[in-house]
């Protein structure tokens, strides 16, 4: 499952407040928060685990739909958080980006299938 234009503006819909100060912003059809929440530092141990998943959580619970994701963040631990998130929130509302390029040891059996049916947005064709 992924981020949806429905689940996304429905989303948005239940932060009226932040309506009017354009704290939602469409991208491909998405709505998405201006604020995101990163994943990138922090110890790869239990404690930092707990702290970014209920930050995580937190977020999603106030407003903000987008987080940045890849697979190196604190090798892979990141990924493993968001995903322990997401059991929590409602995953066609949540809009993640990432990057590509850089693979960790072990990285294949942490990849799923990607939908690149979005790229030509990107890319204008």
């Amino acid at each position: 499952m992924y981020a949806t234009c429905e689940g996304s503006a429905r989303y948005a819909s239940r932060f009226p407040g932040c309506r009017g100060v354009a704290f939602y912003r469409s991208v491909l059809d998405l709505t998405v928060s201006s604020l995101g929440l990163g994943t990138c530092l922090g110890e790869t141990d239990d404690t930092t685990d707990t702290f970014y998943t209920d930050a995580i959580v937190a977020a999603g619970e106030d407003g903000v739909n987008f987080f940045d994701i890849a697979i190196k963040y604190r090798n892979r631990s990141s990924g493993r958080c968001i995903g322990a998130a997401l059991q929590r929130l409602q995953r066609d509302h949540v809009v993640m980006c990432t990057k590509a390029g850089f693979l960790v040891a072990g990285a294949a059996k942490c990849l799923a299938p990607i939908d690149v049916s979005r790229r030509s947005a990107f890319h204008g064709s």
